[in-house]
């Protein structure tokens, strides 16, 4: 299986670096084919220009070989911090530029301005791996969501959700 992992965090040190090497490396060893993306070491460019918004632009080679390979994948790993409630900047961008009309979905024409997308990747998997650290209140709590796409219905199921600091499931190196 194809599966592309995506790491959003700048510290190599980070506990989320710690899972994506993880999930890299458990899937390797199932003998999956493994597209590896740390958007920070790559020093991905977050930002969308006005030239390539439109569905069937131009894009430069590193945005066409993302949009190639996600469109390849099977199953899809996103591992990121939650800054202020959402994902940082750089996958925000990721997400803007690859996830993008004719590669992740499109319109369907004549759909009576309902705008409804239809979805183009061939992965029906998604793994997100959330982590949310509260400093003040010295508690870093973990979500890992599931999600699945059958025929026209996305579901999702909450795998895990647990007070990482107070379980004393970190290692020494991660503290």
């Amino acid at each position: 299986m194809k599966i592309s992992v995506i790491l959003g965090h700048p510290d190599k040190d980070s506990f989320n670096h710690a899972i994506a090497n993880t999930v890299v490396e458990t899937l390797l060893n199932n003998r999956h084919d493994v597209i590896f993306h740390d958007l920070y070491k790559e020093n991905f460019d977050p930002v969308t220009t006005g030239q390539e918004i439109r569905k069937g632009a131009s894009l430069e080679r590193v945005i066409e070989e993302h949009c190639n390979e996600i469109s390849k994948a099977e199953g899809i790993v996103i591992v990121h911090p939650n800054w202020w409630g959402q994902p940082p900047a750089i996958l925000k961008g990721w997400v803007d530029r690859i996830l993008r009309p004719g590669v992740a979905y499109e319109f369907k024409e004549g759909d009576s301005g309902e705008g409804v997308p239809v979805g183009l990747l061939n992965a029906k998997t998604a793994w997100f791996s959330i982590q949310e650290i509260h400093l003040k209140k010295g508690n870093c709590r973990s979500l890992v969501i599931l999600l699945r796409y059958s025929g026209k219905k996305m579901y999702f199921r909450l795998l895990r959700s647990r007070n990482l600091l107070q379980e004393n499931v970190w290692s020494d190196n991660y503290q």
